[in-house]
């Protein structure tokens, strides 16, 4: 959905006088907000619309600034974004219906999207005595590792299961069951973390799995080559 379209249905007003890239700009008036959008080049070389104003309150003056892209995902995705940009406290002089179901919406903006996803991420806990076990266990492998020996592992709400080389180890560990499996090279075993916490944290997130404060990108696996049992 083109961000123009969204701005138009809400009622923006279009401004063929200012300053845009792309005419016309827009701005819509809350009565203690004129909020004006202008398509400009955003610092990383794309168009987006900057979208400002001076916020007045009955003690206090404050500036809104903020961007959005030239497409969005949804109207809810654009509604959300205006009511997040001018701030969440914001309470127009002027009843605006549509801006306060924003707050219902802000489930569709990218980065709180990010967020939960992040939440979710594959991860569980491993107490440091434990950890410690296996690492005595796991790092002479690295040594006689070849390049396309894969670590795996997995987890399946009680126990974490790493498989390598031959040789196969499970500790008690806490969290979420994960759906699958995961591998990383078997000469990063030489690479485990030394310092511990109480509790090692163990994730994977944006193809790359982290033990501790060590993180590695995830191995693709030969399609041929069958996963642990």
């Amino acid at each position: 959905m083109r961000t123009r379209e969204l701005f138009e249905m809400l009622g923006f007003q279009q401004d063929w006088e200012a300053n845009t890239d792309q005419r016309p700009a827009y701005y819509y008036d809350f009565g203690n907000l004129r909020l004006t959008a202008a398509e400009v080049m955003s610092d990383g070389l794309r168009p987006c619309f900057h979208l400002g104003g001076v916020q007045r309150g009955a003690n206090s003056i404050g500036m809104v600034d903020f961007e959005m892209p030239v497409e969005i995902e949804s109207y809810e995705q654009g509604v959300a974004w205006i009511w997040y940009g001018v701030g969440e406290k914001f309470e127009p002089r002027i009843p605006t219906s549509w801006l306060a179901e924003g707050q219902a919406w802000k489930k569709h903006l990218p980065w709180i999207r990010r967020m939960r996803d992040y939440e979710r991420r594959p991860q569980c806990l491993v107490e440091k005595n434990w950890f410690r076990v296996a690492i005595k266990k796991l790092r002479p492998l690295a040594a006689t590792a070849s390049e396309s020996d894969l670590v795996w592992l997995s987890f399946d709400g009680e126990s974490l299961r790493i498989a390598a080389c031959g040789a196969t180890i499970v500790l008690p560990a806490t969290g979420v069951a994960w759906g699958t499996h995961y591998a990383i090279k078997a000469t990063a075993l030489n690479h485990l973390p030394r310092r511990l916490t109480t509790h090692v944290p163990i994730s994977v997130w944006n193809t790359k799995l982290s033990i501790g404060s060590k993180v590695w990108h995830l191995a693709e696996p030969d399609p041929i080559a069958t996963r642990p049992a």
